[in-house]
Order: structure tokens, then C-alpha cells, then sequence
């Protein structure tokens, strides 16, 4: 596992991940361990919910751009 000596290399000054909770746990643990700054996004999306629409073709082609952009690893993503 190459990720905590790369966390615990002196040239490495801060860890940012976007995951999991149980891979931010990971990193979290790892990067207190070696006095490393942090920041996490962590856990799933939250629910897209359409109350309503007049071109649910047009709605389906933007959720899905939207959901899917950056790979879903954004805090803004739908």
C-alpha cells in the first residue's frame, strides 16, 4: 500500500480527498499520525429530485450531465 508513505513523505505538506467515508477515515488517520493539514468531501451524493417538467427529454440529458460531470467528484454535482 504506496498511500500512507506517500502521506508521510516530509515533501508532502497537505491531503486532499473527495470518497468514501471509510477512505477518509483511512487518510484522515494516516495524515494525524504525521501532522498533515487535511480535507475531506466524503459520502454519497444527495437525491436529485425533479418536482416537475414540460420536456422530461431535455431534463433526463441535463440530470445526466450534471450527475455525471467531473465524475460525480465535485460538491456541486447535481
Amino acid at each position: 500500500d504506496l498511500i500512507p508513505g506517500v502521506i508521510a513523505d516530509p515533501r508532502v505538506q497537505a491531503i486532499s480527498l473527495t470518497g468514501s467515508e471509510r477512505a477518509g477515515a483511512a487518510v484522515a488517520e494516516i495524515a494525524g499520525r504525521n501532522l498533515k493539514k487535511v480535507v475531506l468531501e466524503l459520502g454519497g451524493s444527495d437525491p436529485f429530485i425533479l418536482l416537475s417538467t414540460d420536456d422530461m427529454d431535455a431534463t433526463v440529458e441535463a440530470a445526466l450531465a450534471a450527475r455525471l460531470e467531473n465524475s460525480g467528484q465535485a460538491c456541486n454535482a447535481a
